[in-house]
């Protein structure tokens, strides 16, 4: 009960800022792309982190860092999946892009994986959740997923997803009447916000709101349940060694990248695989503790 407050409290939020930046939008207050990849950045810093810096808490939940030696090959595993797809990115950017855009799909698609239709939806919402946006800022987000792989590869990419995006709006309206229908307000208006956000925001900001204002906050809140914490203190305190292990990683990643000449582009380039990196890892543990904690 006391987690399905939290999370009605997380909707809320979220449909009030994204209806800010809607008005926002409408009143042709734009944002610049620069600012938009700072907010990014600082919203991963402090919002997005925190819901991966828990894996370690998930991970002792369920077993895998019982002892010293459980604990050295969880982080070691965890650590080479990242750093292998990492490197992969490097080396083969557009088949790393359409990867990272497949797990987008999966992962962001569990938040809509509601009865009825759950699995549907998972994947309507999923794919939505990365072709929105060719509706009315295809050319702005061809120029952003070509700072992460080859343009024409990027072009073929983007045709692809605004082949989809309008079906996907015709399904997410379906599922918006059913679920006022069935009385269901404020999903029904997170519903509504998210095509919105999505077709009429610049990508990045539509990016930033879902990850930072909805999807982490909803993982951290159902981590807390789970996993039994005290109080929130606690869970900070856990949170806070993790979150500067991978800040110095992805400091690290950015040193290693070498892109200096256009500051802004790197740190939202490098961000990215380095967020699509550190997902895999976590994706997996998340739908390995998902499988042993069904009904609990």
């Amino acid at each position: 009960m006391a987690l399905n407050i939290i999370k009605h409290h997380i909707g809320v939020y979220y449909s009030a800022i994204t209806a800010l930046f809607l008005l926002l939008s409408t009143l042709s207050l734009s944002i610049p792309l620069e600012l938009q990849i700072y907010l990014l950045l600082i919203g991963s810093i402090i919002i997005g982190l925190p819901h991966g810096a828990l894996d370690y808490d998930v991970a002792k939940f369920l077993g895998l860092c019982s002892t010293l030696k459980r604990k050295m090959i969880f982080f070691v595993t965890y650590s080479l999946i990242a750093l292998i797809y990492f490197i992969v990115w490097m080396y083969y950017p557009g088949f790393s892009l359409v990867l990272f855009l497949a797990i987008s799909v999966w992962h962001f698609g569990e938040d809509w994986a509601e009865a009825p239709f759950k699995n549907i939806r998972r994947f309507v919402f999923g794919f939505a959740f990365i072709s929105l946006p060719t509706l009315l800022h295809g050319d702005n987000l061809e120029s952003i997923f070509a700072l992460l792989a080859a343009p024409n590869f990027v072009q073929g990419v983007i045709d692809i997803l605004s082949s989809i995006a309008m079906p996907l709006v015709f399904m997410i309206f379906i599922f918006l009447g059913i679920d006022i229908f069935q009385k269901r307000v404020l999903k029904s208006l997170l519903m509504l916000l998210f095509l919105c956000s999505g077709v009429f925001l610049p990508p990045l900001l539509f990016l930033f709101l879902y990850f930072c204002a909805f999807h982490a906050p909803l993982h951290c809140a159902e981590l807390y349940y789970k996993l039994n914490y005290k109080n929130p203190q606690i869970m900070i305190k856990n949170m806070i060694p993790i979150m500067l292990l991978t800040l110095m990683f992805f400091g690290i990643a950015f040193l290693f990248r070498g892109e200096f000449y256009n500051l802004s582009a790197a740190l939202f380039s490098t961000l990215i695989i380095f967020i699509a990196s550190v997902t895999i890892p976590h994706m997996l543990l998340i739908e390995y503790f998902k499988n042993k904690t069904i009904g609990a």
